[in-house]
């Protein structure tokens, strides 16, 4: 690995290191390196990670870097992956506090003082927030509050990636870094960390643009990204002691697949998933997360159901005011 420092002296001094992983987004990162070091009170330093890209995001590193002075350049010698380039870029961080996004992305001003004075007051080891996107889609994924973290959890990740900001000196005291799950390494990591007692604390407020094109992750390979997170979901249960049976995991995996299940079947894994999940079901918001989990399934079926027959099969799990509440929630976010 190469590795590029043009930040000399102060690196050491700085509260966040904002770590961006980049691979071909030379026309973006001048924008989203400058949106991070603009409007924070707290002292910042980028470290840029390059995953061997074929355009001029390297040259585009370098002269950010000649201009800015905190900012530092790591170098893949070749196209190895988001985790690989990530963790190279988490082990070369050295302020107490991580901030994330990518190279295409905007980082509202203020973003960083906030999540900083968000992690200090609540003693946290994470901290996300709501982001708008922009682009090829518009929308915005609200975070749920701090009481219904865990809900959310159990069926997908509560805040998008590049919001997140971490307590450095945490992960390494516990040995921590991204694991290997493609396409969802960010939802396995909360989830091993919300196993060994990290304390998540969110922001309502929305403090990130995420650049939606068709080179992002989430466009390219949107179908294994859902099916990678049903799996990762699969993992939280099971280390919850609801073990889900061969025969779900085979059905709700294959929905997104070029041979889906018969609706029937579908239905009949997303009953017996109600069944296994019922005790951690014990909150309005965990069982609406899981209305909406089920929802998901339902709308990607090739038998093409209608908002009405969704919610009479949905109503036949939970039924009444909360099938109203969770359906809302789940037509008002556009996530999936």
């Amino acid at each position: 690995m190469a590795a590029l420092a043009f930040w000399r002296g102060c690196c050491m001094s700085a509260d966040v290191d904002v770590l961006i992983p980049a691979y071909n987004c030379a026309r973006f990162l001048e924008a989203a390196v400058d949106s991070t070091l603009a409007g924070n009170s707290c002292r910042s330093r980028v470290v840029i990670v390059d995953d061997g890209s074929r355009d001029d995001t390297v040259a585009c590193a370098k002269r950010l870097a000649i201009q800015h002075r905190n900012i530092e350049i790591v170098e893949n010698e070749r196209n190895m992956g988001i985790i690989t380039s990530l963790n190279r870029g988490l082990a070369a961080c050295t302020a107490p506090f991580v901030a994330r996004m990518d190279g295409d992305d905007i980082c509202l001003p203020g973003r960083l003082d906030a999540q900083l004075a968000a992690m200090k007051r609540e003693s946290a080891a994470v901290c996300g927030t709501s982001m708008d996107f922009f682009g090829a889609k518009s929308g915005r994924w609200l975070c749920p509050p701090d009481y219904a973290y865990r809900a959310t959890l159990l069926f997908r990740p509560a805040f998008g990636h590049s919001t997140a900001m971490l307590d450095r000196q945490w992960l390494a005291a516990r040995l921590l870094d991204y694991p290997a799950h493609l396409y969802c390494e960010d939802y396995a990591l909360w989830i091993v960390m919300e196993l060994v007692g990290a304390r998540a604390t969110l922001l309502q407020t929305s403090w990130l643009r995420y650049r939606v094109h068709a080179q992002s992750t989430s466009s390219s390979n949107s179908r294994r990204q859902i099916v990678n997170a049903c799996e990762t979901s699969f993992g939280l249960w099971e280390k919850l002691g609801m073990v889900p049976s061969p025969q779900i995991r085979r059905t709700l995996v294959a929905c997104h697949s070029d041979s889906p299940p018969l609706l029937n079947d579908l239905q009949e894994a997303l009953v017996a998933m109600h069944r296994l999940l019922s005790p951690a079901l014990d909150s309005l918001w965990a069982r609406a997360e899981f209305v909406r989990f089920c929802a998901v399934f339902l709308i990607v079926h090739p038998a093409r159901l209608n908002r009405r027959q969704i919610a009479a099969f949905l109503g036949r799990l939970e039924g009444g005011g909360l099938l109203s509440y969770a359906w809302r929630r789940f037509v008002l976010d556009d996530r999936y």
